[in-house]
């Protein structure tokens, strides 16, 4: 008999699959093919909190994170300010803060194995909803037509930080020579307004 998959998720049970993952990130960073953590994660998820989602789901709903995370932290650093998806700070913690050995890599490179290796077959008894199948291919899709943009981003980003210092550095320097040009104006009308005054004391 199949295992069925839940079909909604509340916010705090998402935040608790999370904080899941997180605490078995190292081990499935340490395998490339990684079943049988997924499968412990199921165990341990439904006897800590008493709720029953499938190594499959689990695995998933993990990718979907990461995928989701990966679009939220591209607009973040393109400057369009911080994500209101309410699980970017968890997912960031576990990606980004939580991978210190890893932050010369870019984040394309330090989870490509990772994601290889998740994106296997499931295995028999477990089945996926068609909504996330849907949104799963929706989400290859943006990937796909943005793969140019994404390979490039860390020397766009640079040429762009370069081009904003080298304008702040031209309007600097024209606003210290607009103010060195009217200091001047202003000692030369207060020259000439002494020189009026004094005419005007002499003939007095």
């Amino acid at each position: 008999m199949e295992n069925k998959l839940r079909t909604i998720l509340s916010r705090q049970e998402i935040y608790k699959m999370i904080d899941l993952w997180g605490e078995y990130i190292d081990q499935l960073h340490a395998k490339h093919r990684n079943k049988d953590i997924y499968k412990d994660m199921s165990l341990e998820f439904r006897r800590r909190y008493r709720l029953t989602l499938s190594s499959g789901e689990i695995r998933t709903r993990i990718n979907n994170l990461k995928k989701k995370f990966k679009l939220e932290r591209k607009n973040v650093l393109s400057g369009r300010g911080a994500s209101k998806w309410p699980y970017y700070l968890k997912v960031h913690k576990i990606l980004v803060e939580g991978k210190p050995s890893r932050l010369g890599e870019s984040f394309e490179e330090s989870y490509a194995d990772e994601e290889e290796a998740d994106n296997t077959r499931p295995c028999v008894g477990e089945s996926f909803r068609i909504p996330e199948l849907l949104e799963k291919l929706k989400e290859d899709e943006d990937d796909a037509s943005s793969s140019i943009g994404t390979n490039h981003q860390g020397k766009f980003f640079e040429e762009e930080f370069l081009k904003i210092a080298k304008e702040e550095q031209k309007n600097m320097k024209k606003y210290f020579e607009n103010s060195l040009e009217n200091e001047q104006k202003i000692i030369k009308l207060l020259e000439k307004n002494n020189d009026l005054i004094s005419q005007l004391m002499h003939k007095a």
